[in-house]
């Protein structure tokens, strides 16, 4: 039995820790929320409006665009309890309001792994929606999901997750 599971382990253990060093949405703004925590003054929240319509190059101040695809009104609030403690500077929040956010928990939703990566990356709790105990709260392979997970071991985890480029403030052009 162990000469049957240790490769596979190992082989499992091994595809989790090269999808930890692919880059994604999630990576990249967490990199920026810990270099810029200290020095942000706006801080930007919501979907893709205000991910690809907001960019922070263009105040007069130190801003950060933490908006990304499909994020919740839930994930947003997150962030803020989760990061505000550490941005000393911070002095006005923008948070975008779709009316689809309205009563709505990404973990009801076909993007629920969203939920459970911004868990992983970015420190976020789980909706009223998600499960502890979800295999996604726990491997990336199960949060990427099969499809996904074997077009990277193909490429040999070359490839770039990320839909649009994000720059030094986080905002994407659409």
């Amino acid at each position: 039995l162990t000469l049957v599971l240790a490769p596979l382990v190992g082989a499992w253990l091994f595809v989790e820790w090269q999808l930890n060093h692919v880059p994604i949405p999630y990576t990249k703004k967490a990199e920026l929320l810990e270099q810029k925590s200290p020095t942000t003054r706006i801080l930007v929240l919501g979907s893709s409006l205000e991910f690809e319509d907001i960019a922070p190059s263009e105040f007069d101040c130190d801003g950060l665009n933490m908006a990304n695809q499909a994020q919740s009104l839930f994930l947003d609030s997150e962030i803020v309890r989760r990061w505000a403690p550490r941005m000393p500077e911070l002095r006005l929040v923008i948070q975008g309001v779709s009316y689809g956010s309205f009563e709505c928990q990404l973990s009801d939703t076909y993007l629920k792994s969203a939920v459970y990566l911004s868990h992983h990356y970015l420190g976020t709790g789980l909706d009223g929606g998600a499960s502890f105990w979800d295999a996604k709260n726990f491997s990336l392979i199960a949060a990427f999901g099969q499809d996904l997970v074997l077009a990277q071991i193909l490429t040999g985890f070359r490839t770039n997750l990320m839909l649009q480029p994000i720059d030094d403030y986080g905002w994407g052009r659409s």
